[in-house]
């Protein structure tokens, strides 16, 4: 007995669209009948002729999967990606290892203007309410050399000598070696050339051989203001390690307490992070302190709403990360910070639980696709938590599916290019909610008998117009675009074929095992 067509379909929807996809490539444009583009268009729709429901061939055609052994829902996975020196040690290694080159900016001074002049002419204005402004890496280092370190520390010598410190002229250039981390004595093991900016923009350079006594370098930074009893009534503060806030940096005794506030005020200038991009299906999350200033350059913050959170429009410093920088985004991302929940009487909920509980899961589960995993899944470039603030950073898109299609003049379903375009996006997509729904685990299994040893079984959960993102090359105007999904906060991991809807955030049908749901809902969408 000759096998049915059903019989023969092994991958379900995607080889439906890979056979429409070959048939319209094959096909002659001016025949009639099966070969006729608009009647293939209409097939997809579920519209005329014999056409069969296309939702009743897919959930034929998936019935026939084989099904994963009983078992528990996985849990998220344990992550050892966090960064929290704001990505000094990332930057240190991509520029050593020449995969990162930062645009080193001159100052726009001639070198006769005073040093904290010329150095106020490398700040970037950045966006609010962010910070006025921060100072790109790499061009201030360039800045601060031995030369000009000797020079401010001969310019207060008087003033050394009043805290108690005469120096020689042999120790003045050694000082300004250890700052430029030059090792003329072997004596230090670190810069301090950003610190000493830091003081340079504080009239008091010359304090620097005060933090070189007491080892207090650019890798200490930021320095954390300890509220300490004053004199008289009224609470004044201190500058101290981070990791030992109960020492007193007695290498400091001369200072006041303005001049403990003013550095404690102006090293966020300073202190922008670093964005590194992760390996494959990895991403790096950045825990920031809320005075860091980031470095974007241009903002939009009006720009889209998702699910779980306003997304903006912004540009970042290209001395600041290694994200890929592609004709599509046209040097824009996509900065998404997750927006807290209401209580039942309608308040805002201020405890923050909403926000790290979904800001956890998605950025785990876009970490699973992130390095490009699958051309048409959304590709996490980094999360970071910037105070109370969860956010993740992503490529920017033209638009979503709905704005495209409000936008856009329809074209005729006749049309061959039309048409091709169509089903290799749908091929697309359904490729990739197959990469999800077969998620692949990097660890193997410890059963030999298992049938499905490193797979997981996912689901989006959420698979609507404004989560399809549009990716257009903007310097080509023929170019139609890339479709991909994007928004996984209802996303779902399985290590079964469960049935159960008790957990999925969607409108209950009585069809698909929950890990079908995503095919359904997305071929609603692009059918009917």
């Amino acid at each position: 007995m000759a096998p049915s067509d059903h019989d023969r379909r092994t991958d379900g929807p995607l080889q439906d669209i890979e056979d429409l996809l070959a048939d319209a490539r094959s096909g002659d444009e001016n025949s009639q009948g099966a070969d006729d583009p608009g009647q293939q268009l209409n097939a997809i729709r579920g519209q005329g002729g014999t056409a069969t429901n296309p939702l009743q061939d897919v959930n034929n055609a998936l019935g026939q999967s084989a099904r994963p052994p009983p078992g528990s829902q996985v849990g998220t996975e344990a992550s050892q990606m966090t960064i929290r020196d704001r990505g000094d040690a990332q930057y240190d290694e991509a520029c050593s290892t020449g995969l990162h080159k930062p645009d080193v900016k001159t100052p726009s001074l001639p070198p006769h203007c005073p040093l904290s002049d010329r150095l106020m002419s490398l700040r970037v204005t950045s966006r609010p309410p962010k910070g006025p402004y921060f100072y790109p890496k790499g061009s201030v280092e360039a800045l601060m050399t031995a030369k000009e370190i000797e020079s401010i520390i001969r310019q207060g010598r008087q003033r050394l000598e009043g805290a108690g410190k005469r120096l020689t002229d042999e120790e003045i250039r050694n000082y300004a070696g250890r700052a430029c981390h030059e090792q003329l004595d072997g004596g230090a093991d670190s810069s301090y050339r950003v610190t000493f900016a830091i003081l340079v923009l504080l009239d008091r350079g010359w304090d620097i051989v005060f933090f070189i006594d007491g080892g207090i370098c650019d890798k200490h930074l930021p320095l954390k203001a300890v509220p300490v009893n004053g004199r008289g009534s009224g609470l004044l503060s201190e500058i101290r390690l981070e990791n030992d806030p109960n020492t007193r940096l007695s290498c400091l005794d001369h200072w006041l307490a303005v001049n403990h506030d003013d550095f404690e005020r102006k090293q966020w200038d300073m202190l922008a992070p670093f964005f590194s991009r992760g390996e494959r299906r990895n991403a790096w999350l950045y825990e920031l302190p809320e005075k860091v200033v980031l470095p974007w350059t241009e903002e939009n913050n009006a720009a889209r709403q998702g699910g779980y959170g306003l997304v903006s429009k912004v540009k970042i410093h290209p001395n600041h990360h290694t994200f890929n920088l592609t004709k599509a985004n046209g040097g824009w991302f996509a900065v998404k910070q997750f927006k807290g929940s209401e209580s039942s009487n309608g308040t805002s909920d201020t405890s923050g639980s909403f926000d790290r509980r979904e800001f956890e899961n998605e950025i785990e589960i876009l970490r699973r696709f992130s390095g490009d995993v699958h051309p048409h899944l959304i590709s996490l470039q980094a999360a970071f938590r910037h105070g109370d603030e969860y956010s993740v950073i992503m490529p920017w898109a033209d638009c979503d599916l709905a704005e495209f299609w409000e936008e856009t003049k329809p074209g005729s379903p006749l049309d061959r290019n039309n048409l091709l375009w169509m089903l290799e996006q749908c091929r697309g997509l359904a490729g990739g909610l197959q990469s999800i729904h077969l998620y692949k685990r990097t660890e193997s299994a410890t059963a030999t008998n298992d049938p499905w040893p490193e797979k997981i079984f996912g689901r989006h959960g959420d698979i609507k117009p404004p989560n399809i993102l549009l990716f257009r090359d903007q310097s080509n105007p023929e170019d139609k675009g890339k479709l991909v999904i994007t928004d996984f906060g209802l996303s779902r991991f399985h290590s079964d074929g469960s049935k159960s809807l008790s957990t999925i955030h969607c409108t209950a049908t009585p069809l698909a095992p929950s890990r079908y749901i995503s095919f359904w809902t997305l071929l609603c969408r692009t059918c009917c």
